[in-house]
């Protein structure tokens, strides 16, 4: 029986000793949330609850004075303000908020991208990810027809062309 208080006993003092890292991995998260969310706030000089600063950097964005935002706008915008968008992240974000469907993104929608800015990101990066996933693990007879062939991992072989007589 000593053997098994002995074990009970070690049992407990590694559950309590897991609960302690729990709480201080919880309490680190939080702090680098906040310091996240403190420089998001510096990087874009506002908060989305402040309409005319915002609207003022939108206004510096909009370079052409169109009063809404195109996808090479929005790019330099977000490369601006310290992102690293890709291609594919701006042509999301932009199907993603225009609501409207006019290929550009209006003051309101792009108050919402911002509002959204970490939750959207994330999601969008995972699908992308998942995307690249299915792509690279696609057998070509798996492939579906219709969408072309998929990006070969081995190299071409080198053939020349044929000699014209």
């Amino acid at each position: 029986m000593t053997m098994l208080n002995r074990a009970s006993s070690t049992a407990k003092d590694v559950v309590s000793e897991v609960d302690e890292k729990k709480k201080d991995v919880e309490v680190k998260m939080s702090r680098q949330r906040k310091k996240s969310k403190e420089l998001e706030v510096e990087i874009f000089g506002m908060e989305v609850t402040d309409i005319e600063k915002l609207k003022a950097i939108f206004q510096a964005i909009d370079t052409d004075g169109s009063g809404s935002l195109d996808e090479k706008e929005l790019r330099l915008a977000l490369e601006r303000a310290g992102k690293k968008p890709t291609f594919d992240l701006v042509s999301a974000l932009m199907k993603k908020y225009d609501t409207d469907g006019n290929g550009t993104m209006e003051f309101n929608e792009y108050q919402g991208m911002l509002k959204d800015w970490d939750t959207v990101t994330k999601m969008i990066e995972e699908e992308q990810a998942r995307l690249a996933a299915a792509i690279a693990a696609a057998e070509p007879q798996q492939w579906p027809s219709g969408w072309g062939t998929p990006r070969s991992t081995t190299p071409e072989p080198n053939v020349s062309p044929a000699k014209k007589e």
